[in-house]
């Protein structure tokens, strides 16, 4: 066991402070990169070692398993054994109550825990045994998210259906009790229920509360800022006897309020706990001052924080780098030959890492990087050509290319659903063993006995003259075949109907597989659709290739929370993309967006990168961005490639710091408003698209952020804008 004074040895002033509080609630308001999880360990550590405190008698909650792992053994380095002491997320911390007090209450010891793919069947079997098909309103994960809110606030079944208001609400009002009863049958207990059932067991054991409440002398939380409702009911209980509740977190990073944390939990601490005091970590010990300088100030936009200024030792550094490029596929190349001019000075590929605001815009950048032979890994997601819908899409190309290819064919045939289920599957393939035929290649010759004939063979026939059709387009451009495929397939309207929850996002990689067959088109030496396949399997089988050595990290910017590389690119900074178009009206929501542009920033250690495009390429080949209003909020003087923005707006133009232009004819220069950015009382930033004419009398497109497009004539710009 470390002697009591070497566990301070280190800290600095206010570190020291929190880990030697005394006792009663402290509120740990921890920078990013200031050393929170150091202070929350040697605190432990220094409870133990100086203060006879036993570990049993301790109490952490973390929010994730890997967390709680790293925390135990911390501190078993600084004491030895942690035996007895509690340490786990607030879901496994319930599961050892219930585990040994749920009997009290009518829970079996002995129970179960659906995840959430269970929970989802649950329903879905609720649904179909009440007659109730799709829904859009109210699909089994909507219902299910609404019966999750209805038990954190302690609604019952009977309440919900008989205050619903909407479709919704009346779903799941209907499902609900038959959900629990459902739960109970199997000795079951959702994710949900390992909370919110603890705090019922001690709201209605008041001696089971007292008895926990004195055995935990010390509580403490990490990431408080994460905590929702629920969960802090739970530490406020079980710290109820001593008051000892330690908690640590930063409200800049509270980034998760789509999945229920609530960021008032730490705004509002001390209303909670009147005689709580409050330790600021301000010193980072990641990041160079101008970074950190630029993160100040963007984060200083949010109206809901406790405020605070992080500040650093370190030498200022270099200037953080803007660059706004043509489209994502010159950002792609441009983060590409960052990436390789830094390994060239020295760096290696685990330097670096890329952030962007949705998984759908790993694409472009998983292309360049595997065009170039740089290992990568994608983290938070699932690599682009390996989601699903694009897997499908890629097999149906495949199809036409190899009909001998049946594993492809078993992939495609029922998809969309088409009638082709395991049983008609299994005489086909019967049909085709016997015949010595490939899967494709038998249908074909059952169409052409006429086998196929009835409205139960109606799809199957459909499928042979859609793949005979497609077919005659190999030879045509790439960008050609892929939408005649997807729009004969009705894949986006096959997507919006069968996963409602997560069509959105599939559409969107459908579109961004478009858009990339469109820019392998014009950048290939070889624009076929042999060429087209061949680079997506390449870039399919990257896992294998990047084994054993450093890479490139590419993820989004949620996943990059707690993580730190010397250098960072964030992309996508454009209106609509980051912040989210559907995040951006709301004010508590655009707070989100700026948390999380925060977060991204202070990722970095000593190089920064910040990108946007002129022109982001959707699958209509259309799609003119303007800057993120986050750029403007970064002081002019910390960037280098850009004009200083002035605060709150945009500047009337960008400097073209990537030549290459979109796909859109422009007039010479001095003579075009065509991707000039204006900033309209009313609308906000946008970018004129389009004019017709030239002149003061020139009718101007501008699209402001949403895609909203106004037409205003040249002559009333100066007056307007």
């Amino acid at each position: 066991m470390a002697p009591n004074s070497e566990l301070t040895t280190g800290l600095n002033e206010p570190q020291e402070r929190a880990v030697r509080h005394p006792g009663g609630p402290l509120l740990v308001l921890a920078g990013a990169g200031s050393g929170k999880t150091r202070v929350l360990t040697s605190r432990i550590a220094w409870l133990i070692s100086g203060q006879q405190v036993r570990p049993e008698e301790i109490v952490a909650f973390t929010f994730t398993n890997k967390a709680a792992a790293e925390m135990r053994e911390r501190i078993a380095a600084l004491v030895g054994s942690t035996q007895g002491m509690w340490v786990g997320t607030f879901h496994s911390t319930g599961v050892r109550i219930l585990r040994r007090f749920g009997p009290e209450i009518g829970i079996p010891r002995n129970f179960s825990i659906y995840d959430y793919d269970d929970q989802v069947s649950v329903v879905k079997e609720i649904l179909r045994e009440m007659g109730l098909g799709a829904d859009r309103e109210a699909t089994p994960k909507k219902i299910l998210g609404r019966i999750s809110d209805a038990k954190e606030a302690g609604v019952s079944p009977e309440e919900l259906a008989r205050e619903a208001r909407g479709p919704l609400d009346r779903r799941a009002g209907q499902v609900y009790g038959l959900y629990e009863a459902a739960l109970a049958r199997a000795s079951a207990l959702d994710f949900d229920d390992l909370i919110v059932r603890t705090l019922a067991l001690l709201r209605q054991r008041p001696d089971i509360e007292e008895s926990l409440s004195r055995r935990f002398r010390h509580v403490l939380v990490d990431e408080y800022q994460d905590t929702n409702t629920a969960q802090v009911e739970l530490v406020r209980r079980l710290g109820g006897v001593h008051r000892n509740i330690f908690v640590v977190g930063d409200d800049d990073q509270s980034i998760y309020g789509w999945r229920g944390a609530d960021p008032t939990n730490i705004l509002r601490f001390e209303q909670a706990f009147p005689d709580a005091q409050v330790v600021r970590l301000e010193q980072n010990y990641r990041s160079t001052m101008t970074i950190l300088k630029a993160a100040n100030a963007v984060i200083r936009h949010n109206r809901n924080r406790k405020g605070k200024e992080l500040w650093s030792e370190r030498e200022p550094g270099t200037l953080i780098e803007w660059v706004e490029t043509a489209d994502e596929e010159a950002e792609a190349e441009l983060v590409r030959g960052r990436i390789a001019r830094g390994i060239e000075a020295g760096l290696t590929t685990g330097d670096f890492a890329v952030l962007y605001r949705t998984n759908a815009q790993s694409r472009a950048l998983e292309g360049a990087l595997r065009r170039s032979g740089t290992p990568y890994q994608l983290v938070g997601g699932v690599a682009f050509y390996q989601r699903r819908e694009v897997k499908d899409l890629l097999a149906f190309l495949r199809l036409l290319l190899h009909p001998e290819d049946d594993l492809a064919f078993r992939r495609i045939c029922n998809v969309p659903p088409r009638g082709m289920g395991a049983t008609f599957l299994e005489k086909l393939d019967q049909a085709a063993r016997e015949t010595g035929l490939p899967l494709q290649s038998a249908l074909f010759q059952w169409a052409d006995e006429g086998r196929l004939t009835g409205a139960r063979n109606a799809g199957a026939l459909q499928l042979v003259h859609l793949l005979r059709d497609l077919r005659k387009l190999t030879g045509e451009d790439i960008t050609l075949v892929a939408e005649e495929l997807i729009e004969r397939l009705e894949y986006r309207k096959y997507l919006a109907q069968s996963e409602p929850d997560t069509a959105e996002e599939r559409v969107a990689n459908v579109n961004e597989f478009v858009g990339g067959a469109a820019a392998f088109a014009l950048r290939a030496e070889d624009p076929s659709l042999e060429g087209f396949l061949a680079e997506a399997a390449l870039i399919a089988d990257v896992d294998r290739m990047a084994e054993g050595g450093e890479r490139v990290t590419l993820m989004t910017a949620h996943a990059a929370k707690g993580l730190e590389f010397p250098v960072v690119f964030v992309v996508g900074l454009e209106e609509g993309l980051f912040p989210l178009t559907s995040f951006s009206t709301e004010p508590s929501h655009l707070e989100e967006e700026r948390r999380l542009f925060y977060v991204a920033l202070t990722r970095a250690e000593d190089q920064l990168v910040l990108t946007s495009t002129r022109f982001r390429r959707r699958y209509d080949l259309s799609g003119a961005s303007m800057p993120s209003r986050f750029l403007a909020e970064i002081p002019g003087e910390l960037l280098r490639g850009a004009p200083a923005p002035s605060r709150g707006t945009l500047p009337t133009e960008r400097p073209r710091l990537q030549s290459a232009a979109p796909p859109a004819a422009a007039e010479p220069a001095g003579t075009s408003w065509v991707g000039r950015f204006l900033n309209h009382a009313q609308f906000g930033p946008g970018r004129v698209v389009e004019q017709e004419g030239k002149g003061s009398q020139a009718k101007l497109t501008v699209e402001f952020a949403g895609g909203v497009r106004r037409k205003i004539l040249a002559r009333y710009v100066e007056e307007d804008f």
